[in-house]
């Protein structure tokens, strides 16, 4: 039996209401798992990632650059799997956020979480102690 303790956590849910989806975030001593899990259709869905140390950097630093509005310099490139990061907008009421998408190439497991800019100003901060 493996068994990893976290040093630091938290759990996101998307701010659609109808929604329900949720993001737990997991600091480990060795980078960061983000669990993904959707519970929309009939059968559950959960998609979990491990990020190393940089990489978890470098999506904070993403979203850091969409909440200031700037663009977020995705690496399109970069081959395999990719976290997306952009910026989006609601409408009744009125919100704008950040969307964090992973993109593996089958769209049928790929997933999309939408969060208020308060909720991604705090995935952000949490991402970048993964650093410390």
């Amino acid at each position: 039996m493996n068994v990893i303790h976290t040093t630091k956590c938290a759990i996101y849910r998307s701010w659609d209401s109808c929604d329900k989806t949720t993001l737990i975030v997991a600091i480990t001593e060795d980078g960061v798992s983000l669990h993904h899990f959707d519970t929309n259709y009939t059968e559950p869905e959960s998609t979990l990632l491990k990020l190393t140390a940089p990489e978890a950097l470098s999506v904070a630093e993403r979203i850091q650059r969409v909440l200031r509005g700037e663009a977020p310099q995705n690496d399109f490139d970069q081959p395999g799997a990719k976290l997306i990061v952009t910026r989006t907008t609601d409408g009744d009421p009125y919100r704008e956020g950040v969307s964090i998408g992973l993109d593996s190439g089958d769209w049928n497991r790929d997933f999309h979480f939408r969060m208020e800019n308060d909720y991604a100003s705090n995935l952000a901060d949490l991402l970048q102690s993964a650093q410390k």
